[in-house]
């Protein structure tokens, strides 16, 4: 890994981890834990703990958000660089903005806020 680029690979990525993380957190079929285990791997630390993941944080599930389910194709904002991301994912209930961050070229994008 080396100092994180712009390139179509990356952005591309960031796309697959906003929808991934979108279509994660509409996910009320499944138990809370596995509802965490499924967003473990697309958020960072910080939004992980708020989001319950840890010890003594809470009973936070899916049924908390009306995020929508993932309805159309992401698009990424024009202030995309190449260690932040912002993605636009349309779902059925609305637009979500995504915003992500990744510490070198082949690192994770990790989901840190949505809105």
């Amino acid at each position: 890994m080396g100092p994180a680029k712009d390139s179509p690979e990356a952005r591309r990525d960031a796309l697959e981890v906003a929808t991934a993380f979108v279509t994660a957190m509409s996910d009320t079929s499944v138990t809370t834990d596995l509802w965490r285990d499924q967003l473990r791997p697309l958020v960072d630390d910080t939004l992980y703990r708020q989001l319950g993941g840890c010890q003594g944080c809470g009973d936070v599930d899916a049924s908390w958000f009306n995020l929508g389910e993932p309805a159309g194709v992401a698009t990424l904002q024009d202030s995309t660089v190449p260690v932040v991301a912002v993605a636009d994912v349309t779902t059925s209930t609305g637009i979500i903005k995504v915003t992500m961050t990744r510490l070198s070229d082949g690192a994770p994008w990790l989901v840190g806020r949505f809105e």
